[in-house]
């Protein structure tokens, strides 16, 4: 009775120490803000369009089934109304609901309750974890679900208690309605009973129901879907997610991938690997050590592969969480606060060093001794790491943030069974790095949340205060992601538009100065990890105080056999090449051959950057070869070939090159060309060139 009681008030205090620690980050960090993170947009939008319209609707832009969210998301917006803030609080909870039931999950695990909550600890301190926590992404909801299964089919094997079966196979289902990857959720329990209670036809029947009614939750949900809402492009398409084995690319990756994977899952539980590793050691035979050892050495190769690819994104990045997805970002321009090379290379080591500690200690744990030191639930727990690891290894994102499923399943093969004693040095360190671990995931996503707010009280100073119609403005993916700007992705060569669904871009939103804008207004934040204010800024289109047209229809020479423009003073090599039997617009064009692959040679002598230059040129070509180039006069200052097709018409295709004179463009000289870089004979007619100076 004694020890009951005093088992009770460890987890009392257990629980109540990780539900205030909860609630205090949440304070540091804040959670208000009416505004979308990252891919959450797209699925708020369904919440938006069943609590506010009262239908339902699925955007294209998610790819999983996403249902069991959206119902939990109207279920707040319907109480309190819709709003960024409300569903972000709803993560927050469903966040702290996966704390309290990983704890208690890892005490069905462990006999140490200390080292049960510290896992706990260890999730709720996770950057990816805690930084996810303040979105509606699914990654946490999901989460949430798998922790909660596989808590109730561990709970029903110890217990034998029905309700748990019927808890866990909700939760699967619950699951499945919020990402496909549930479906594996079953073979945990499955394999556990199995591998304890024989192959009974029972036994089979009892273990095959979970997996069943979890694909068959999966296929009346699609077939429900597809006859009342269709699908993106991208759903529950087979043959798209296998794709990958029939390119070289995939086979690549099998040398990159599980290196990143396993060097995350090594820095996700490091504190606790550390403390044990110790007396795992000490335990071992010689012959035990001198395999682990060796075999770790061999997966040194894999984490070679990997180096340059650690840290890996998209939520973590270098120096930061959450991903900042603007018109200057995304081209790698006043990109966000970074490490430095030496700090970066050590970070890495850190990474890298986790994973090699935990493969020395998982081939230390269970490496063949004598006695059987395998249980049905590490099993079934490495059964599913490899499944789903398979999968990642296909998806096209293989994102950081879907390592976390891993997270339950890893506790499973990690936490100790049996008592442990703690070597003082060892879990000095453990203890050093969970302290380092929650301050950065404290400070970073404070930031990120930080430079939100900022970046949208600047758009809605925008779209507020200023009347600006959201169509005409870059705000980022999210935001024009949520006002659905543009019904689709832009192509690389719309004018450098950004991709995410940008109409125009009169106004943008960035971290700092861009070549041909002006700066419009700025709003100052704080960040934690700089120590330092920073500041988002407005900038808007500059207009150019001098616009340039240059026409030739490439039919007209002088006496010195160049082609006559539109300016007087530019004329264009290349007269004695023309053919008149052939033209866009009438019976003459220049024929560029592969012996004379070159022409319309001009040396622009007074160029001021900033300069914007658009040409454009008909091209006959039967193999889609010839292009227009612009050149330094030294080429690997700058040099840019493009015949990126407009239009085509009668076998002529209209070609563009738009090209961006930075002034980071030192010389006053660049040289203008057109080349036949093929092996057969092409033409060209009717050359126009447009250059805005700033």
């Amino acid at each position: 009775m004694s020890n009951t009681i005093k088992h009770n008030k460890y987890k009392d205090t257990h629980l109540i120490s990780l539900t205030i620690l909860w609630g205090l980050s949440i304070l540091f960090v804040g959670y208000s803000g009416n505004f979308p993170l990252n891919d959450d947009w797209a699925y708020a939008q369904n919440v938006y369009q069943l609590t506010e319209e009262g239908r339902i609707y699925f955007s294209n832009w998610p790819a999983m089934t996403l249902i069991g969210q959206t119902l939990w998301g109207a279920l707040f917006c319907k109480i309190f109304g819709f709003s960024f803030t409300v569903l972000r609080f709803s993560t927050l909870l469903v966040s702290w609901i996966t704390i309290i039931s990983s704890y208690f999950l890892f005490c069905r695990l462990s006999s140490q309750k200390s080292l049960a909550f510290w896992a706990a600890l260890l999730l709720a301190s996770n950057p990816l974890f805690f930084s996810l926590s303040f979105t509606f992404m699914t990654d946490i909801h999901f989460l949430c679900c798998s922790v909660l299964s596989i808590f109730f089919y561990i709970r029903h094997h110890q217990e034998a208690k029905k309700r748990d079966w019927i808890l866990a196979t909700f939760f699967v289902v619950w699951a499945v309605l919020i990402r496909q990857m549930g479906i594996l959720l079953p073979l945990l329990y499955s394999v556990h009973l199995l591998y304890t209670q024989g192959r009974k036809f029972s036994v089979l029947l009892k273990a095959s129901v979970p997996l069943v009614v979890a694909i068959g939750t999966l296929v009346l949900y699609t077939v429900w879907r597809g006859a009342y809402y269709g699908f993106p492009p991208q759903y529950g398409n087979l043959s798209l997610l296998f794709y990958p084995l029939k390119h070289s690319e995939f086979y690549r990756n099998l040398l990159i991938r599980p290196g990143i994977l396993f060097a995350y899952l090594g820095i996700f539980w490091l504190p606790i690997v550390l403390i044990q590793l110790p007396q795992l050691w000490k335990q071992s035979q010689k012959l035990q050590r001198i395999l682990a050892i060796s075999l770790s050495i061999l997966l040194l190769i894999i984490f070679y592969k990997a180096w340059s690819f650690i840290p890996h994104g998209n939520v973590f990045y270098n120096l930061g969480l959450g991903p900042q997805v603007l018109k200057d970002t995304y081209d790698h321009i006043n990109i966000p606060v970074q490490l430095s090379l030496l700090a970066l290379r050590l970070l890495k080591l850190l990474i890298v060093g986790a994973g090699s500690l935990l493969s020395v200690f998982l081939f230390l744990k269970y490496l063949p001794k004598k006695e059987n030191n395998y249980t049905s639930l590490q099993l079934g727990s490495t059964l599913m790491i490899m499944v789903y690891s398979f999968y990642l290894m296909l998806d096209g994102h293989f994102f950081d943030r879907y390592y976390l499923f891993l997270f339950p399943l890893m506790g499973i093969l990690i936490l100790p069974t049996k008592k442990l004693n703690y070597s003082s040095w060892a879990l000095g360190l453990a203890v050093l790095f969970q302290i380092g671990y929650g301050t950065f995931s404290l400070l970073a996503t404070h930031d990120y949340l930080s430079w939100n707010r900022a970046r949208w009280k600047a758009l809605d100073y925008l779209t507020e205060d200023e009347g600006v119609l959201p169509s005409q403005i870059d705000g980022g993916f999210e935001f024009n992601g949520w006002h659905q700007t543009s019904t689709e992705k832009n192509p690389p060569t719309k004018e450098h538009i950004s991709w995410w669904f940008v109409d125009k871009d009169e106004y943008t939103i960035t971290k700092g100065p861009l070549p041909f804008y002006e700066t419009y207004n700025s709003v100052a934040y704080w960040q934690w990890l700089k120590m330092d204010t920073d500041s988002i800024f407005v900038l808007t289109k500059a207009r150019p105080y001098q616009i340039d047209t240059i026409f030739s229809d490439l039919a007209t020479i002088d006496t010195s056999n160049s082609f006559i423009t539109t300016v007087d003073s530019i004329l264009l090599e290349g007269g004695s090449l023309i053919d008149s039997t052939t033209g866009f617009t009438d019976q003459r064009s220049i024929r560029l051959t592969p012996d004379s692959a070159f022409a319309l040679t001009y040396q622009f002598k007074n160029v001021r950057a900033p300069e914007k230059w658009s040409i454009y040129i008909w091209r006959k070509s039967p193999n889609d070869e010839g292009g227009i180039v612009l050149s330094a006069p030294n080429s690997e200052v700058f040099y840019q070939f493009e015949k990126t097709v407009l239009k085509d018409s009668l076998g002529w295709k209209l070609i563009e090159l738009q090209a961006d004179i930075n002034t980071s463009y030192t010389s006053d000289i660049i040289n203008f060309y057109i080349w036949n870089n093929g092996k057969a004979t092409l033409w060209f007619d009717n050359l126009e060139i447009i250059r805005k100076i700033y």
